[in-house]
């Protein structure tokens, strides 16, 4: 039977999904030896723990809500934008900056409201 191939067994870094990906399994694991893990990953072990990713995902739990949030609100008739998910991912931010004339445009738009015209 041959061996199976290894992470280790080339000089090519693993693409940045694909070393993202390892960090993911092995914190999902318990490891904290990336590179002996690395080692002692086969190929064939890393694509499986990649398929059985896409299917249920582990370690980003606002992905898990967001999917539940999206289903809520698309089954109650709500059509939830494009970045509906993104709201939920741990770096967005509800308040990106604002240029000058977008702040302009703002104020106008909540004095016309405050002064009921």
């Amino acid at each position: 039977m041959p061996r199976p191939q290894r992470w280790s067994g080339s000089k090519k870094r693993l693409s940045q999904p694909g070393e993202m990906f390892l960090y993911r399994l092995a914190l999902a694991l318990g490891r904290h030896d990336i590179t002996q893990f690395a080692e002692e990953l086969t190929v064939e072990d890393f694509f499986g723990w990649l398929e059985y990713w896409k299917a249920e995902p582990f370690g980003m739990p606002w992905h898990r809500t967001a999917s539940l949030a999206y289903t809520a609100a698309a089954s109650a008739g709500a059509k939830p934008g494009a970045d509906f998910m993104d709201k939920f991912m741990p770096s967005y931010d509800p308040h990106p900056i604002q240029s000058e004339a977008e702040m302009a445009a703002q104020f106008a738009k909540l004095k016309r409201h405050c002064n009921g015209s």
